[in-house]
């Protein structure tokens, strides 16, 4: 629990009085609040002895609350309290001893209570008066927030954190607190009077802190603010340097101290790297905040329009990779102008960006950072690392847009379409990208496909699941975030109610037993496993005989194995299945690292990663048997009846040949033989009003070339044609096609019948190259026989061929090529 309250504060003992005495006001008073009660200790003695090189001056006062502990650092007499100095110089220059007056022993402070902070910076500003006010806060920091730490390589792990508690700097292990965000604020309010004596310049000599929301938090208390971006290393700022400057040039006014800190840190580091420092003018912040919320105001209105847009700005706009969650303000503003043509977004990206230039008085960052320019601001890679308590705990969220910015971004996913649905669950930017293994694969047989990535969106809801006839979720390499307790359960209502679905994790059950939730019910019951053996490996795979998925597959190679052509770990594991599954892969040992199962719903589990087979050609051929183990994805032509029994149109093209509507008729006339309810409507593309068009039951009739609403769906289901004009036209679909040389036109002509859902609508597509082509597809759907007969396909690509030479079409000159 925190403690507020300076009545909690333990009485302190005073062990020495002798108090430097201040004859005059000194030009400066630097105030540092060292918080060395952590892993610290040594380098903020060393700091302290840096200081000591310079020393106070008449000019210039240095004065520290340093607060140490146990454990870490033994020298100076080893004492585990707070104390107060009045730094002076040492002698002997800079060293390890610490030479400078004790003013007070405090007993052990709370150095992450704000009233500590308080108490420490009233007794310095009365004691030593001064023109000038430099406070640095000093320890470990945060931004706004505790940095995560994110695990990539498997080992002895016994706990992740997968959600970080919100902390800002100065963290006292012997107290367990820290000064939030908040506290910044409310302490900085009562030093400074609610802003009415602001202190010169705060300095945050920690990890992260350059921050337009800590900016924001502290601008009304101060005038200047220097910090980092970046993370610090241990020994901090160059005080040496920079207090020497100081006491060598005490009438130096607050921007031009801010600006030396900055020089001296890059100076003493170099710009090789990762390092970066800025001093920022805080009387700006208000004016870079309000352009800030036009531009999130904007983003979020325009939002279905520019999502994949700020999604590839995010892909590129560059971070710190210790806390990823923070970006370069000015560089995601320059990004998005040249992403988004949109001129009202692309004028408020030039506002942040001038904004963010006129704010920062000189900034400095290493070549590991050529896009950092001295502010930075909370934006997440995706749903899943986004802490809501920022919308509550900053001032900057609550005065505003850009929370509700990132909500938009993360939780607007555009709505299902196709029938499968591709769960990217890799975590990507943290371990390795692998949804185009998966999506090449499907692009490649032609299949279409809805993409969601929880990184970005967040976990896929129960009703998005239930959205689509198939689902395909992998996790890559991922093995401390792979299936929440909320996705299994949602995973088991889309299951219970007839849903199919390929999971592939090599390292779900790594992840159980992390959790402490092994073995859950979804790997037992619905994954249909009764033991695993983790980590065995694989360098082949085979398929197993007699299984739907596996039969006549492999030996596949996987990629790492010699010669490698990966950088993928192999973790696969050896799963045992109930008695009401099957074996479906096995590797080089014979022991089985695939199940499938197939009951009132179907599931295909690889506990092997499927991106890691070698081959492209070999990944297509099993997504191809898994989707051929799932049947069609959507509905098929054993069901026509009861999909077309309401709410259905045929639809021809205005233009269209009388045969399309001949065409129709026998397809209706097929579907009364069947018993349905009541017959489809006739309409043409004009005729087809917007309601009926976007949610009844269609039957277009007739090719894209004569009929638009045809030439739609086409585009929906992933079908193509490529036409050779004079030479030949093929129809192609689902990795599927059907070729027409036109030299035998018109005494042969080929169609496709294609049966899909989109949005809840039911869509028989019935079309040909020519209209011999569309009738003929007409005519044999015009018998139900051919629906029982074909009851588990959702498409036929058919030719006919006039035999008999009368120009006509007849059901026995009708052949079938592919059912799919």
């Amino acid at each position: 629990m925190k403690r507020k309250a300076l009545a909690f504060i333990l009485v302190f003992f005073i062990t020495a009085v002798n108090v430097p005495p201040s004859a005059s006001q000194s030009n400066w008073t630097v105030m540092v609040f060292m918080d060395g009660d952590n892993d610290l200790e040594s380098a903020a003695l060393d700091d302290l002895n840096e200081m000591e090189y310079a020393g106070s001056t008449v000019n210039v006062n240095i004065v520290v609350q340093i607060d140490r502990i146990s454990g870490y650092d033994s020298s100076n007499g080893n004492w585990t309290t707070t104390r107060r100095y009045y730094v002076t110089q040492d002698p002997g220059g800079y060293n390890s001893t610490v030479v400078s007056t004790l003013i007070s022993d405090l007993g052990e402070q709370n150095m992450g209570d704000p009233n500590t902070l308080i108490d420490f910076v009233n007794w310095a500003q009365t004691t030593y008066p001064a023109d000038n006010y430099l406070l640095v806060l000093w320890d470990h920091g945060d931004g706004w927030k505790t940095r995560s730490y994110t695990a990539t390589q498997k080992g002895v792990i016994t706990r992740i954190q997968k959600r970080e508690p919100v902390k800002g700097i100065c963290y006292d292990d012997t107290d367990n607190d820290y000064l939030t965000t908040t506290d910044l604020g409310t302490a900085f309010d009562t030093i400074t009077n609610g802003g009415v004596a602001p202190v010169d310049v705060v300095g945050f000599d920690a990890c992260l802190m350059a921050m337009v929301e800590i900016d924001y938090e502290i601008s009304p208390y101060a005038l200047y603010c220097v910090g980092s971006e970046e993370t610090e290393p241990g020994d901090g700022w160059d005080y040496q340097t920079t207090m020497n400057w100081l006491t060598t040039n005490p009438g130096s006014t607050p921007d031009q101290v801010s600006a030396q800190i900055v020089t001296d840190y890059m100076n003493f580091y170099g710009s090789g790297g990762y390092e970066t420092q800025s001093a920022v003018d805080l009387s700006q912040i208000a004016a870079l905040a309000a352009a800030v919320n036009t531009l999130a105001v904007d983003l979020t209105s325009n939002m279905a329009a520019y999502k994949s847009d700020i999604q590839n700005v995010r892909d590129q706009v560059e971070d710190s990779p210790w806390e990823p969650d923070f970006v370069d303000l000015y560089h995601f503003a320059q990004l998005i102008h040249t992403e988004i043509s949109d001129p009202t977004i692309q004028t408020d990206a030039v506002n942040v960006m001038n904004a963010v230039t006129t704010a920062v008085i000189t900034e400095g960052h290493g070549a590991s950072h050529p896009n950092f320019h001295g502010i930075s601001i909370y934006f997440p890679y995706g749903g899943n690392d986004y802490l809501s308590r920022y919308e509550t705990d900053t001032q900057f969220a609550l005065d505003t847009g850009w929370d509700e910015f990132l909500t938009a971004y993360y939780y607007a996913g555009p709505p299902p379409v196709y029938a499968v649905a591709v769960i990217d669950d890799d975590r990507g930017s943290s371990f390795t990208h692998v949804e185009g293994y998966y999506t090449d694969a499907l692009d490649a047989l032609g299949v279409s496909y809805d993409y969601h990535n929880t990184s970005t969106n967040g976990a896929p809801s129960l009703a998005y699941l239930q959205a689509h006839s198939v689902v395909i979720w992998f996790t890559g390499e991922d093995f401390t975030q792979t299936l929440t307790p909320t996705d299994e359960n949602n995973l088991i209502l889309y299951l219970n109610g007839g849903g199919t679905l390929f999971f592939c994790s090599q390292d779900y059950v790594w992840d159980l037993k992390l959790d402490g939730r092994y073995p859950s019910t979804f790997l037992r019951n619905y994954l249909h496993t009764t033991s695993e053996v983790e980590d065995t490996g694989v360098n082949t795979v085979s398929g197993v005989a007699g299984n739907q998925v596996g039969n006549g597959l492999g030996p596949y190679q996987m990629c790492w194995n010699s010669p490698s052509t990966c950088t993928f770990t192999d973790y696969a594991d050896w799963v045992t299945k109930d008695s009401s599954s099957e074996y479906a892969f096995y590797n080089e040992s014979n022991q089985y690292v695939a199940i499938t199962y197939a009951g009132g719903y179907k599931v295909v589990f690889f506990a092997f990663m499927f991106e890691a087979i070698r081959s492209a050609s070999d990944r297509q051929e099993v997504m191809e048997r898994i989707l051929d183990f799932f049947g069609s994805a959507g509905p098929t032509f054993g069901s026509l009846a009861d999909l077309f029994s309401t709410n259905s149109f045929f639809v021809a093209g205005d233009q269209a040949y009388c045969t399309d509507v001949l065409g129709s008729a026998k397809i209706a006339f097929g579907l009364g033989q069947a018993g349905t309810s009541e017959n489809p409507e006739g309409r043409t593309d004009l005729l087809l009003t917007q309601t009926e068009h976007d949610t009844g039951n269609l039957i277009p009739v007739g090719g894209p070339a004569i009929n638009p609403v045809a030439d739609e769906f086409d585009s929906i289901f992933g079908i193509t044609f490529t036409y050779n004009a004079g030479i030949s036209f093929e129809i192609s679909c689902e990795g599927h096609s059907i070729y027409l040389d036109l030299a035998q036109y018109p005494s042969e002509d080929i169609c496709i019948v294609y049966l899909g859902e989109d949005n809840s609508q039911n869509v028989m597509l019935v079309w040909g190259y020519g209209w011999q082509g569309s009738y003929a597809g007409s005519t044999f759907m015009g018998d139900p026989s051919n629906w029982q007969t074909y009851q588990d396909a959702h498409m036929l690509m058919l030719r006919w061929t006039d035999s008999n030479g009368d120009g006509l079409v007849q059901t026995t000159e009708i052949t079938v090529e592919h059912a799919i």
